[in-house]
């Protein structure tokens, strides 16, 4: 696992320590990440501008109403993005969370991330509310498939209908993935404990299952660099970025388990 850049401070380290106590004595956590993780790794929001998109506002790429109007643009704007991810790695944080897959006995990943970098980490139980850009689908039959980096979106039309096929991806101005979201809110109602990790719990749909959570009796740690951006259900702060906080937290987690009872 990379290392975190800087060293954790003392208040820092003492909040840390609870949150890997709290976690050691769960069997059922999730967490909840969003694009602050993977800004960590490099990588923009949908709402970002891109150096060689800078008159086009994203909002014109990264919505229905966008695609409707214009489907080449959106696709090859999509084709950018898969191409600018494609060059980010996951980042210790992601390989954090990893980590505590194998450390607590049912451990899930929501994510709201498109970018398939906590897989790339190591994750299996990882659920994608928004949808993967490494997918692409068809808006009329349902027609699906995989993309990888060099795969072009810009002239794709659906093989069996003949319509545009449109980015894998859950826009802000459509619903959460039905799967992921039945999915996210049946582990939010089983969960002992949550961490919020690069989102600040009060966007959509995360702030639903946030509260699901917090009202069936979860603790709920948040990873906040932002204090500002702390959900107000939180439980425990770890005050600082991703990528030094939860490298922090499994390294104390590792050291309580090694102890003896």
């Amino acid at each position: 696992m990379s290392e975190p850049d800087q060293p954790v401070p003392g208040v820092a380290r003492r909040a840390v320590s609870h949150a890997a106590q709290l976690i050691r004595q769960a069997n059922f956590v999730v967490a909840y990440t969003g694009a602050g993780l993977s800004a960590e790794s490099g990588v923009p929001s949908s709402r970002g501008r891109m150096a060689t998109w800078d008159e086009f506002e994203p909002e014109e790429c990264a919505s229905v109403r966008g695609f409707e109007a214009d489907p080449a643009k959106v696709r090859r704007w999509y084709d950018d993005r898969r191409r600018q991810i494609a060059r980010a790695q996951p980042n210790a944080g992601h390989e954090a969370l990893a980590e505590l897959e194998r450390e607590v006995p049912e451990f899930f990943v929501i994510t709201c991330n498109i970018d398939g970098l906590q897989q790339k980490a190591g994750s299996r139980n990882v659920f994608e509310l928004c949808g993967s850009i490494w997918r692409d689908r068809c808006p009329r039959c349902g027609f699906g498939r995989e993309l990888g980096p060099e795969d072009s979106q810009s002239e794709c039309r659906c093989p069996r209908c003949g319509h545009w096929l449109r980015p894998g991806v859950t826009w802000p101005d459509e619903a959460a993935a039905d799967v992921a979201f039945e999915a996210g809110l049946e582990a939010a109602q089983r969960s002992e404990l949550v961490l919020t990790v690069g989102t600040c719990g009060s966007v959509q749909p995360v702030a639903s299952l946030l509260l699901e959570a917090k009202a069936t009796g979860a603790t709920v740690i948040n990873v906040a660099p932002d204090l500002t951006d702390t959900p107000k259900p939180a439980d425990v702060v770890l005050p600082g970025p991703a990528s030094r906080m939860l490298p922090e937290l499994v390294k104390q987690l590792h050291q309580m388990t090694a102890q003896p009872h």
